[in-house]
């Protein structure tokens, strides 16, 4: 079980700031890209260099993230950015299997995970959230008061609508969404689009960003929803 006391002092890395973390390591995944290119153009005459460097690609896109965060508790941009990736239970580093499910969460996810930070207590995306991991700051001594939020005020049980009806609630709130979103794409693109999946390059942009929306705003509706922050089942 997780120490109350421990998460109460704990000082959770903006999205602003993780989101930079994000950048560097989108850098250092593109250098070595170009290294792995360049080895190739290098090697290309040496038997067998191509599997191995087409394994050492995959390793690099796959094994980064969850050994950096097992073995060190951040990859490179946590590092860059004074951030700590923490096992809610422990206060240690996550384990490689609770690492590399958090990588794949946000991987499929990618930046919509982080939606959920606005309403979580301790500033979790989804794919802290699901694997039970924060992200805090490393070295507090060495960070500014705007580089770090502290945990959310816990809302009191026993003023909580039912968790039947917050269910409920969220329900009705995705049929909502639905057929807004259905209305949104109706008007937006053509039927041969709709019906027959026959859509110009302009209406699959304008698909893809309803689709992004849909899904940030069923995020957003399920957290909320399940803290009692939306209308029918709030929280006094």
């Amino acid at each position: 079980m997780s120490d109350p006391a421990v998460h109460a002092s704990a000082a959770y890395g903006t999205f602003t700031r993780r989101l930079r973390a994000l950048v560097i390591d989108s850098a250092v995944l593109v250098a070595g890209l170009a290294i792995i290119v360049l080895a190739s153009e290098l090697t290309h005459d040496v038997a067998g260099s191509g599997r191995v460097l087409a394994a050492a690609l995959f390793a690099m896109i796959l094994l980064y993230e969850p050994l950096m965060v097992w073995r060190v508790g951040g990859t490179v941009g946590h590092l860059a950015t004074n951030l700590r990736v923490v096992d809610d239970a422990s206060g240690r580093n996550p384990g490689l299997l609770r690492a590399a499910a958090r990588f794949w969460i946000k991987t499929a996810l990618g930046v919509l995970s982080f939606v959920t930070m606005l309403l979580t207590r301790r500033h979790q995306a989804v794919h802290d959230s699901l694997t039970r991991t924060t992200v805090q700051i490393r070295d507090l001594a060495k960070a500014q008061p705007d580089d770090y939020l502290v945990e959310r005020p816990a809302v009191e049980s026993a003023s909580m609508p039912s968790p039947a009806r917050r269910i409920l609630v969220v329900v009705m709130y995705q049929v909502v969404l639905f057929l807004a979103i259905s209305i949104a794409i109706t008007l937006l693109v053509s039927t041969a689009c709709v019906e027959a999946n026959r859509c110009t390059p302009g209406e699959e942009v304008v698909t893809n960003a309803v689709g992004l929306v849909w899904i940030g705003a069923s995020l957003l509706c399920l957290v909320a929803g399940w803290r009692g922050r939306l209308w029918g089942a709030r929280a006094p």
